[in-house]
């Protein structure tokens, strides 16, 4: 199984990366949005979900997963937002554009583990 995440913080690709280590999923990260958004649209590599943080310099999440949404060969792939000081009304947005769920930071790797695997059945 394949995971991108997008997130500009250091600690949460550290926390994540161990986390997700001998469960069997392949981790790809990217700390620049517009990096990441490439990244899929070139389509290399699909991956089975998105991890992205809703606030990031340059390009914001929420552009982010409309980018994803819009693109037919990404619209299908669940994405979990990820957010320490997101505002109801840009997760509600996150959520009304096809988001998955949002999990707000800091969360345990348990609660990240659940949420994937929710998403991916």
């Amino acid at each position: 199984m394949f995971i991108v995440l997008i997130d500009d913080e250091e600690a949460v690709h550290e926390s994540v990366s161990l986390g997700l280590m001998g469960t069997g999923y392949n981790l790809k990260t990217f700390y620049n949005p517009i990096e990441g958004l490439n990244y899929l649209l070139k389509g290399q590599e699909k991956p089975e979900l998105i991890l992205l943080d809703l606030m990031m310099p340059e390009m914001n999440g929420v552009d982010v997963l409309i980018k994803i949404k819009e693109d037919i060969n990404l619209k299908d792939i669940p994405v979990i937002i990820q957010t320490g000081i997101g505002n109801k009304e840009d997760i509600n947005k996150c959520l009304h554009l096809g988001a998955h769920s949002c999990l707000h930071k800091p969360y345990s790797i348990k609660a990240l583990l659940e949420l994937i695997e929710n998403a991916l059945a």
